[in-house]
Formats: structure tokens, sequence, C-alpha cells
């Protein structure tokens, strides 16, 4: 497992990106929060390890998945 930090970040809808990464089946990523990321850490958290476990998903977070961004 790796995990990487950055100063900051801003998707193109300036919303989260939670979810397994296009076209990899071993990469999960949480993050764009812009700043905010802190205050719902725990949660996106949670939502990646059980994705990471393969087990059920406890919150819906289909909204932030990366999947937006293809169907454009």
């Amino acid at each position: 497992m790796q995990i990487y930090c950055t100063l900051g970040g801003v998707s193109e809808d300036c919303h989260y990106i939670i979810g397994p990464y296009p076209g990899s089946s071993n990469v999960l990523v949480g993050g764009c929060g812009s700043g905010s990321g802190f205050k719902v850490a725990p949660a996106i958290g949670k939502v990646l390890a059980e994705m990471a476990s393969e087990s059920q998903v406890s919150i819906d977070v289909s909204f932030f998945s990366f999947e937006r961004f293809l169907r454009r």
C-alpha cells in the first residue's frame, strides 16, 4: 500500500474524487478536497477501506466517482 498526500487540489467540478482509478483494479483515490478534506476524511477513509476489502460500501459515493468526467 502507498499513500500520497499533496498540499491541495481541486477537481474540474470542485467536488471530491472517491473511488477506483479508471483502468486500474488496485488503485483507489480519495481526494481533491481543496483544503476541506479534513472534515470528511474519516468517512472517506472508511469508504476506501471498505472498497479495498471488497466489503459492502456503507456510504453511497457514486456521485464522486471518476466516471462523472468520462461521461462528458
